[in-house]
């Protein structure tokens, strides 16, 4: 075995082992084991991003293997105290957990599969792979969130809670693993839509109200990917759980632990204050009206170390500290001016609601094989026709009011075409047939609760359509509306569905969009879709239905480059890799949005510059004059170097990858 799985196999149980102890605490704190399995997975998570990052914020991020291994002392000393006890707590874990319904136990082959795709294959996001973890290489060279140098803006503006998580797999010079972090919060999301639902009714309604989220195709694609967005909705999905128990029972411990996971929240995507703010007022109003509230006062008047390590949690993972950085080097708090214009809306409420008429169209997500059989046996092109009553209708109306990327208005019709991949995808169809509804249902309900929750997930939605512009691959904001609108789901089906058969038919149709979210993930196929449409149509291509699929592409995973070739068209990295020895200084110039991590990751004993951007802007007068022995362009050609150099190679390929490395003379 190669020392790189290994090594990402371990971290990866150590994890487990942290995340099986805190459910074990959780439980013996009388907290029941359904809910305790997602409250501890995102507790667990919030926790180890809280110590990177002020590992980073200290300049010591070595230090985090100090405080690794104290939790494994002190986890281990919990067990040795009641031995007995943790294997009563785990059999009734394994009990819990324990598959009694054929889709359950689909559910669970699904679980392992992803498991391993998020393990074994490489990554290859596109925005992975200029900024979520091309960044973490940054921060580890320079031991600091604070660089003085970079690529891309989104580098250095951008929350870090969830893109640090990939630094325990990075300082030993493994990727193998990465996505596992986005496989446990699709594990919470399910395990809490679980939970939620049995406060609504039957085992039998919780299962169904798990299915129903855990074939969210957006969701499924996300969990073996390696954007925050994902945490975001496990994040929001475990904080409902919260609010729910919370509605029922007020407790000091969990209210301090659903502040703790709000602020992790924040610490992912400064677009999850979105959701932060309503909810938060929400949750002051439940609290304002608790009989008991004077008892909870005094239970933190009689908890004042854990008020204030929660305190210190709250500042580190919020990002406060982030913030006031951004607003004294930038001007505002999350980040230039003239980056920030990009990506917010620039027409007021005019532009939100244009964007949500946008939205609404993207949203209607009934899969490709739905469009193919409409084609096939009708005649119609579901897609063509809804871009077509978008164009004729909606388009002379809204023009370009909600967008400010220039380039956006002529992605529409590309993605209207329902996606199959992390970046394309929304919700599947039952989003229309129930999560929609249930949103709707839930404002009308009895229950204040739901009341509750549907305000929050409405808020959201025109929050996110009033202050972000609108781009065709924005539906990955969306991703926590469906994961937090689990009680909602329950609730409709509770009213309207409380049938076996409903229930039945329901089971049934998640567990074939689950199947097919799982083979058919564009980016990570297990059957190749393209030669099963061949084959529909008469060519004989049945050997490649099973050929050209992620695994042998990737070689089992062997090939860390896959994905990197694709984009660039070559082998440049190994080229890279060959020619620069250890050790030396190597300036990086980029142009627009550029794939840095395949260079950083190959050659980790390199020290990288990044020559694009600098913090200080007069650093710019200096016209690359740097004190580097090699520079390598990416996604340019670097005309305009004034130092004596030697060309090693240079790469002008198609797609306009172009590439450039020199030697300083």
């Amino acid at each position: 075995m190669k020392a790189e799985i290994l090594i990402g196999i371990l971290l990866k149980v150590e994890l487990l082992f942290f995340i099986i102890s805190l459910i074990t605490y959780f439980s013996r704190r009388g907290i029941i084991i359904r809910d305790a399995v997602p409250l501890a997975i995102t507790t667990c998570i919030a926790v180890y991003s809280f110590f990177i990052q002020l590992c980073f914020l200290l300049g010591q991020p070595q230090l985090l293997i100090i405080f690794e291994l104290v939790f494994l002392v002190v986890v281990f000393i919990y067990i040795s105290k009641q031995p007995g006890q943790y294997g009563f707590d785990l059999a009734g874990l394994l009990q819990a957990i324990k598959p009694r319904e054929t889709s359950v136990y689909i559910l669970y082959i699904v679980l392992i599969y992803l498991a391993a795709l998020a393990f074994f294959i490489p990554e290859g996001n596109y925005d992975s792979m200029r900024y979520n973890i091309a960044r973490v290489p940054m921060f580890m060279q320079a031991e600091s969130f604070f660089l003085d140098s970079f690529t891309e803006y989104h580098q250095v503006v951008f929350p870090v809670g969830g893109d640090i998580l990939f630094y325990p797999n990075l300082r030993f010079n493994t990727d193998y693993g990465l996505a596992i972090n986005a496989w446990f919060a699709y594990l919470a999301i399910i395990s809490s839509s679980y939970a939620i639902g049995r406060y609504f009714g039957s085992r039998s309604l919780a299962i169904t109200v798990m299915l129903i989220v855990a074939s969210v195709p957006v969701l499924v694609f996300q969990a073996t990917g390696t954007k925050p967005d994902i945490w975001c909705a496990a994040v929001a999905s475990t904080a409902m759980l919260l609010l729910i128990r919370a509605s029922l029972n007020m407790d000091g411990f969990e209210l301090l632990l659903l502040i703790v996971l709000i602020a992790f929240g924040l610490s992912l995507k400064f677009t999850f204050v979105a959701f932060a703010l309503p909810f938060c007022i929400a949750l002051l109003l439940l609290i304002a009206k608790q009989p008991n509230i004077l008892v909870l006062i005094d239970s933190g008047k009689n908890n004042l170390i854990c008020v204030l390590l929660v305190s210190v949690m709250v500042i580190v993972l919020s990002q406060l500290w982030l913030m006031v950085h951004n607003h004294f080097y930038w001007g505002h708090f999350s980040g230039p001016e003239r980056f920030i214009d990009r990506h917010v809306n620039p027409d007021g409420i005019k532009g939100a609601i244009a964007n949500l008429v946008r939205y609404f169209f993207q949203s209607i997500h009934l899969l490709t094989p739905t469009n193919i059989a409409f084609e096939k046996f009708l005649h119609i092109s579901l897609t063509d026709s809804m871009h077509n009553l978008y164009q004729d209708h909606f388009q002379p109306l809204l023009g370009r009011l909600g967008i400010a990327d220039s380039r956006s208005d002529l992605s529409l019709k590309v993605r209207t075409r329902w996606g199959d991949g992390e970046n394309g995808a929304w919700f599947g169809p039952l989003w229309c047939l129930i999560i929609l509804p249930a949103i709707v249902y839930g404002l009308f309900a009895q229950k204040t609760i739901l009341k509750v929750i549907a305000v929050c997930l409405i808020c959201y939605i025109f929050i996110i359509s009033w202050q972000i512009s609108w781009m065709p691959w924005n539906g990955r904001f969306f991703s926590l509306v469906p994961a937090a609108g689990a009680a909602l789901v329950a609730a409709l089906l509770s009213r309207f569905g409380a049938h076996q058969l409903i229930f039945s038919v329901l089971r049934f149709s998640t567990i074939l969009i689950l199947c097919y979210c799982t083979i058919f993930n564009q980016e990570k196929e297990l059957l190749n879709a393209r030669a099963m449409i061949d084959l529909a149509g008469g060519k004989d291509t049945f050997r490649q239905i099973f050929t050209n699929n992620i695994w042998s592409q990737t070689q089992f995973g062997h090939n860390r480059q896959y994905y990197t070739e694709k984009y660039f068209g070559d082998s440049r990295v190994h080229e890279f890799a060959k020619l620069i020895p250890q050790g030396a200084n190597v300036g990086v110039l980029t142009r627009g949005s550029s794939w840095v991590y395949p260079f950083f990751a190959i050659r980790p004993d390199i020290n990288f510059t990044a020559l694009t951007f600098f913090k200080d802007s007069s650093r710019f007068k200096d016209h690359f004059n740097y004190d580097v022995d090699y520079i390598l362009c990416i996604n340019t050609s670097c005309e305009r170097l004034e130092q004596q150099t030697q060309q090693l190679w240079s790469k002008d390929v198609e797609y306009g990858r172009a590439g450039l490395l020199v030697k300083v003379l």
